[in-house]
């Protein structure tokens, strides 16, 4: 089991971002009932439990509107796309939507410029990845923002604002960022560093090209496998962050010492973060990790 955690000042990044990417279509809908974001999902997009989730939350967060747009693949999207096509010659991008959901009601871009940031509920950039020649052809969410409902027990020592545009319109919320793993070029440890790291570092476009990058300056990486625990701690330290690394599978006595729980409470209460990893059990257990 692995339990890392940083504390590190938060930097800026002035680079155009893939949120803010130019739409290609716009449309825009009250999602009052009977509108069914299932049915929206399964006309527009996929089964993925993700996308779903991500739609039940605009639902339990009283959202009234639903702006779903084609846009362009930029920077971070744009060098993905570029990774994926150097592991497969075939694959494809052939689409890229951004959700957002919205507490007043919009029915044309017009609408957005009356909407100030605090109408917006969140967004998420969802990608479509292709792979003729491996039947691939699935939908996951790239990144999503979505803010935290008010709510005593709902604590979250750090948020920072994510900048985005809908629209052609500029808006920027609180929260953290989530991503997906894709298991082509990004698995569960690239998408943990990823959300760990932009959220840390604010409204910055971080790559899981960069943090591969990184993390084979300490070895061999199969981008679709995942990270060791030497590569995850190599990979915070090239990002500036300063971190404390606990290895229990090396040093099984630390555990007692220092439970993991005590210290994913010291990097969550300081606002630093924490990333754990961990093996599953069980006759039906894969015999990889998680984190």
């Amino acid at each position: 089991m692995l339990s890392l955690f940083a504390w590190i000042n938060p930097r800026w990044n002035s680079f155009l971002m893939s949120r803010h990417a130019d739409a290609t279509s716009f449309l825009a809908c009250s999602i009052a009932q009977p509108f069914s974001l299932f049915d929206f999902a399964e006309k527009y997009l996929s089964d993925t439990p993700p996308i779903r989730r991500f739609l039940t939350l605009g639902r339990q967060r009283h959202a009234v509107s639903l702006v779903f747009e084609s846009v362009l693949a930029e920077d971070s999207v744009a060098s993905e796309n570029v990774a994926l096509k150097q592991l497969d010659a075939d694959y494809e991008n052939p689409e890229l939507k951004r959700i957002s959901f919205w507490t007043k009601p919009i029915t044309s871009e017009e609408d957005l410029a009356t909407c100030e940031d605090a109408d917006c509920i969140g967004y998420a950039l969802v990608k479509r990845d292709v792979i003729a020649s491996k039947a691939i052809d699935r939908w996951h969410i790239f990144e999503s923002v979505v803010r935290k409902y008010p709510h005593t027990h709902n604590y979250s020592r750090v948020l920072r604002p994510f900048s985005f545009r809908i629209g052609g319109c500029a808006f920027s919320i609180p929260g953290c960022l989530y991503a997906q793993q894709n298991s082509l070029n990004k698995a569960c440890a690239q998408v943990a560093l990823r959300s760990l790291i932009a959220t840390r570092l604010g409204d910055s476009e971080v790559s899981c090209e960069q943090i591969n990058q990184y993390a084979t300056e300490v070895g061999a990486v199969v981008p679709g496998s995942g990270l060791n625990t030497a590569q995850i701690s190599h990979v915070l330290t090239r990002f500036g962050i300063p971190h404390v690394a606990i290895d229990y599978a090396s040093s099984p006595d630390l555990r007692t010492d220092f439970p993991y729980e005590k210290l994913i409470y010291s990097g969550i209460e300081s606002g630093a973060g924490a990333l754990l990893a961990f093996g599953m059990s069980g006759p039906q257990a894969p015999s990889i990790g998680h984190i």
